[in-house]
């Protein structure tokens, strides 16, 4: 069993662009795209690895953004 060093929700996101520095740094721009819930968590190749699932958001109406 893995510690759990991770949130259990995350963001699926689309990188629009990558710049990398002179230093080694990189500037990532992205927009987040879809919710995702994580059911378990695991280990490959020195690399975290989850099984996730989509998270399905309801919209939300006007009224709910005006308070009323």
């Amino acid at each position: 069993i893995l510690k759990k060093t991770f949130a259990d929700y995350g963001t699926l996101l689309y990188i629009r662009g990558l710049v990398y520095t002179q230093d080694g740094r990189s500037i990532v721009d992205t927009i987040g795209q879809r919710r995702f819930h994580v059911l378990e968590r695991g280990m490959r190749d020195g690399y975290h690895t989850a099984r996730v699932e989509l998270v399905r958001d309801h919209p939300i109406e006007q009224h709910e953004f005006d308070g009323k």
